[in-house]
């Protein structure tokens, strides 16, 4: 019975990607985007949790606060 459903779910998601290709696009980078920001929440928390004091952004860069333009920080 299992099998058969997990066929009919498959089978109706190629189906409405076929049918509907940008709304199916847009649905992806939707739960996508979701999902990458529920990742950085869950990282915040464990950072405050830990104790961490300075938040990092991507790429490991501690954050100083906001650019000048000639690569200071105020």
């Amino acid at each position: 019975m299992g099998r058969v459903i997990g066929w009919l779910v498959t089978i109706l998601v190629l189906y409405a990607i076929i049918s509907q290709p940008a709304t199916a696009a847009n649905t992806t980078s939707n739960l996508a985007s979701g999902l990458a920001s529920a990742g950085q929440q869950v990282v915040v928390f464990v950072q405050s949790v830990v104790g961490s004091t300075q938040y990092s952004q991507v790429h490991s860069v501690p954050y100083k606060g906001v650019a000048t333009g000639d690569g200071s920080y105020p």
